[in-house]
């Protein structure tokens, strides 16, 4: 949970700092075509994900292979 949580947050951090507009709007357009999404902005979709990603026991809800695509192609 709380590993979970801080990679949240972390997530917050590069989605405003590394994150320029042409990667939100791809971010944007995968959110919008995956189905069973749930009803939050993209942003918080993002840092969802991203959290996913990263921690060791990822939440199943947050499971998207496209959306795990985008973060592990994200620029280091």
């Amino acid at each position: 949970g709380r590993e979970f949580t801080v990679l949240h947050e972390i997530a917050h951090q590069v989605w405003d700092s590394l994150l320029g507009d042409n990667l939100k709007k791809q971010w944007e357009h995968i959110v919008t075509s995956t189905k069973n999404k749930q009803n939050q902005s993209p942003e918080e979709l993002f840092c969802m994900a991203y959290a996913a990603y990263y921690c060791k026991h990822p939440p199943v809800i947050h499971y998207h292979k496209s959306w795990r695509e985008f973060i592990k192609n994200l620029p280091e």
